[in-house]
C-alpha cells in the first residue's frame, strides 16, 4: 500500500489527464513498475528536509521511470534505477553542497544487506549512488570501489540517476541543461517545470468573515482554542492538498462602517486582504449578522446590496491578479432570534434587526444566482448559541467545517 503522505501517487491519475507524457508512462510498464516502487518505498531511510526530503525523492523516482521508458531499459534495469532514485540520498546530513553524499549513501547500501539485496545489480547500482555527487571526471574509480563487473552497466545506471536527479534541480531553480545525458531528458526540462508547480499547489481557500470565523467565544467573551474555529477544521477535513486562510474580523459588516469604524467595512478591507493571500481558488464569504444592528438601521436590501458590491470586487480583483476567476460561496448565517433581546447583545439588536435577518436567505441565494456563485444556508440548520444568540458553539463550527468540506470538493 503506497504511504499516503505521497504527493505523486494521489495526483497522478489527475496529471495523465492534463498530460500526455503522463498518460504515456502511466499507460506503460513503466508507470506500473513507478507505483510499484512507491508502494515499497521505505520512507523512513530517506533524509528528511525540504529541499532533497521526500518530495525530491517522489519526483526523482518519476523522472527516473520516464527516462527508463525513453531509453526503452529492461524490467530488471528499471527496478534498479528506481531504487536508486529512491535511496540516492540516504547519506545526507544537511543541505549543503556535499560531494561526499553519495560515497556515503552507497555505503549504507553496501553494509546494509536487506536494502543491498533489493538490487539486481547492486554493485552497478552502488557505484552510481557513489558517482551521483561528483564530476564525471572524479568517478573512474567507483566501479572498482565497488567491484564492478559490468561496466556498461554502471555507465548506464549512472547516466540515468544524474539525469533524473538533475533535471529536478528545477526545484532550486539553477538548472543547467547542458548536465543532461540523454536527449530524451532534454525535451522533458518543460514537464519538469510544469510538475514542479503541479506537486507544490495547494488548492487554496480563504474564509472571509465576522467573529464567527475570527472564533468568538459566547462563554468567555475571548477566542476560541484553533481546534473550535471553523476554518481550522476546515482544514482538518480538507487535508494536505488544501490551504485553508483565516480572515475573520469582529464586527466586520458586508460593506458598512459599524461603530463609525470604516475598517469594519467588509467592502474597505477586502482588496487589501485578497490581494495579500491570491492566488485564491475558493472564496468563502460569511457576513450580514452584524448588518442588522440596530444603529445601521438598515432594510434587507441594503445589506444584499452591500454583499453584492463585495463579492463583485472580489471576484475583479482575483481575476485580475491571478489570471483566473475564484470559485465562491456565500454563506448566509442563521437568522437572530427572539433570545438575543435577553443575552449581552440587547442593545445592539432591535425587533427590526431579527425581521430583517429572516429575510436574508432569500435575497442571498438570489444574489448568489445572479453572480453564478455557490450558495450556502444555514439558517435553519444552524443555531447561534443560547448564551448570545450570535455565536456559532463548537459543534455548529464542526458542522459548517464539513458542510464547507463537501461543498468544496465536489
Amino acid at each position: 500500500m503506497v504511504d499516503t503522505s505521497l504527493v505523486i501517487p494521489k495526483r497522478i491519475e489527475k496529471w495523465a489527464k492534463e498530460r500526455s507524457e503522463i498518460a504515456a508512462l502511466m499507460a506503460s510498464e513503466y508507470g506500473d513498475a513507478l507505483m510499484k516502487a512507491y508502494e515499497e518505498l521505505d520512507l523512513s531511510l530517506l533524509y528528511q528536509s525540504v529541499t532533497h526530503g521526500i518530495g525530491h525523492i517522489e519526483r526523482t523516482m518519476f523522472f527516473g521511470a520516464m527516462i527508463a521508458m525513453n531509453e526503452k531499459l529492461s524490467e530488471v534495469d528499471t527496478r534498479d534505477i528506481l531504487l536508486c532514485c529512491s535511496y540516492h540520498d540516504i547519506g545526507r546530513v544537511d543541505d549543503r553542497y556535499d560531494l561526499e553524499h553519495g560515497r556515503k549513501s552507497a555505503e549504507k547500501i553496501r553494509d546494509g544487506e536487506k536494502l543491498r539485496s533489493l538490487f539486481a545489480e547492486p554493485e552497478a547500482a552502488m557505484a552510481a549512488i557513489h558517482s551521483h555527487s561528483i564530476p564525471d571526471g572524479e568517478a573512474e574509480d567507483a566501479p572498482l570501489i565497488y567491484n564492478v563487473k559490468k561496466l556498461d552497466k554502471s555507465a548506464l545506471y549512472t547516466a540515468c540517476l544524474k539525469d533524473a536527479d538533475n533535471i529536478d534541480r528545477v526545484r532550486l531553480y539553477d538548472l543547467d541543461e547542458s548536465f543532461l545525458r540523454f536527449p530524451k531528458t532534454r525535451e522533458m526540462v518543460p514537464l519538469a517545470w510544469w510538475l514542479l508547480d503541479a506537486f507544490l499547489k495547494r488548492h487554496t481557500v480563504l474564509c472571509f468573515g465576522d467573529s464567527n470565523t475570527y472564533g468568538y467565544n459566547p462563554r468567555t467573551e475571548a477566542r476560541y482554542p484553533s481546534y473550535f474555529r471553523y476554518p481550522n477544521i476546515l482544514q482538518q477535513f480538507l487535508g494536505d492538498e488544501y490551504k485553508v486562510i483565516a480572515e475573520g474580523l469582529n464586527g466586520r459588516t458586508t460593506a458598512f462602517p459599524k461603530g463609525g469604524f470604516i475598517w469594519k467595512s467588509g467592502l474597505y478591507s477586502v482588496e487589501p486582504v485578497l490581494a495579500s493571500h491570491y492566488p485564491i481558488d475558493t472564496l468563502i464569504v460569511v457576513l450580514g449578522t452584524n448588518d442588522c444592528a440596530a444603529e445601521l438601521d438598515l432594510e434587507a436590501g441594503d445589506i444584499a446590496d452591500g454583499m453584492e458590491k463585495l463579492l463583485i470586487t472580489a471576484r475583479d480583483l482575483l481575476t485580475e491578479k491571478q489570471g483566473y476567476e475564484p470559485r465562491i460561496i456565500l454563506v448566509c448565517p442563521p437568522h437572530l432570534e427572539d433570545s438575543i433581546k435577553k443575552g449581552p447583545f440587547a442593545e445592539e439588536m432591535n425587533s427590526k434587526s431579527l425581521e430583517v435577518s429572516k429575510t436574508l436567505p432569500g435575497l442571498y441565494e438570489k444574489l448568489a444566482e445572479e453572480l453564478d456563485c455557490d450558495f450556502l444556508n444555514l439558517d435553519g440548520t444552524i443555531h447561534f448559541s443560547d448564551i448570545d444568540s450570535e455565536h456559532l458553539r463548537p459543534f455548529d463550527s464542526y458542522r459548517l467545517a464539513g458542510m464547507l468540506a463537501d461543498m468544496i470538493r465536489e
